[in-house]
């Protein structure tokens, strides 16, 4: 069987690897590839002994009908109060930054001004 790459159509592409069933780490794979976010919902912050603390990130986006807007960021900081700071640090700023490989600018204006 022949597979191609979907950009020209016309150059083969190698066929992906089978997983071995056998020694598949589950939970390592999910770590490794599946990245979530979150506006207010908390059950996932709830689950962080199980899923782990590197692939969340919280969700704070312009204003549209499913945020927080424009009290985004007093309401990030409350989800997160009770976790240890550097957990804190990464779901506010450093998973996002580490995904999609990134260093921002500290802000001008404190939050809060």
């Amino acid at each position: 069987m022949q597979f191609y790459r979907g950009d020209s159509g016309t150059e083969a592409a190698t066929p992906t690897p089978q997983a071995n069933l056998a020694t598949l780490d589950v939970r390592r794979t999910i770590r490794d590839h599946i990245f979530g976010c979150f506006i207010e919902e908390t059950s996932g912050l709830r689950c962080l002994d199980i899923i782990g603390g590197d692939n969340v990130m919280i969700e704070t986006d312009y204003p549209h009908s499913d945020t927080t807007w424009p009290d985004c960021i007093e309401v990030a900081q409350q989800l997160v109060k009770e976790l240890p700071p550097v957990t804190q640090r990464k779901i506010l700023r450093g998973n996002a930054e580490k995904l999609f490989r990134f260093t921002p600018t500290e802000p001008t204006i404190p939050v809060g001004a």
